[in-house]
């Protein structure tokens, strides 16, 4: 469904990973009209398994291109990324599960990307890098949709946002001068610091309920899960359709 005025919503898009993209409700086409963002009457940008990298750059490219009233976005987790292939796509990478390397919505290839979650997992990938990452996507975002004066609605869909402990463990893997414990751990409180200044500069206003890193699997954890055991189910997906009305209001 395209999108349409609701009321005084107006033209809404909504971007994020299997939380958002729902495509779990049905193996055919049938899954489109069973998803929140579908009877919310949005465009749906997003893409199962996908990348905060993913979630960004795909609502950049919309909102080159398109003039929405509302974004609506639900930021995964930040161990997952995009990578270029030479045939003009993007592959996913996500750490462990049945979930293998994939191309853009899941296109067919002849092409093997089987080895690159090894290569990026084991060469390539760092907490605090992929970390940095997803607060400049989002800052960026608040940025652009305060200056266009679009409704920025945000919300994690996994997993909360790293609490004091995580963002230390983070700040750890940073790149820093390691000759000597002194000087390791004033690069962690420096690195620890830089995460934290940027998190305090976040604008609970455009998150759900104005609680900053709120997340959709914590706030539908008493409902039934999908068959799959692990996606919300129906139930859970049409009160999360209520919790995003209201906070559209």
């Amino acid at each position: 469904m395209d999108s349409i005025s609701v009321g005084r919503m107006g033209k809404i898009v909504v971007n994020g990973d299997s939380f958002v993209h729902e495509r779990h409700f049905a193996q055919d086409e049938s899954y489109l009209e069973k998803t929140w963002a579908y009877k919310l009457g949005a465009d749906n940008l997003a893409l199962a398994g996908c990348s905060n990298e993913r979630i960004f750059y795909s609502t950049i490219d919309y909102l080159n291109k398109n003039n929405p009233d509302t974004l609506i976005i639900g930021w995964t987790g930040n161990d997952r990324f995009m990578l270029p292939h030479t045939n003009g796509l993007n592959v996913h990478v996500t750490p462990g599960g049945t979930l293998k390397p994939f191309f853009d919505n899941f296109i067919n290839t002849d092409d093997d990307v089987s080895a690159y979650d090894k290569i990026y997992y084991q060469k390539m990938y760092n907490p605090f890098t992929n970390f940095q990452r997803f607060l400049n996507y989002h800052k960026h975002l608040e940025n652009y949709c305060a200056s266009r004066q679009i409704k920025f609605i945000n919300f994690m869909t996994i997993k909360g946002l790293p609490n004091q402990n995580d963002l230390i463990n983070i700040a750890k893997t940073a790149y820093m001068n390691r000759q000597d414990t002194v000087l390791e751990q004033k690069g962690i409180e420096h690195n620890y610091e830089n995460l934290q200044n940027t998190l305090s500069t976040f604008n609970k206003d455009v998150w759900i309920n104005g609680e900053i890193g709120y997340c959709m699997n914590d706030a539908l954890d008493k409902f039934p899960k999908w068959t799959d055991n692990n996606h919300p189910g129906k139930e859970a997906s049409a009160h999360w359709l209520q919790i995003i009305k209201k906070n559209l209001n």
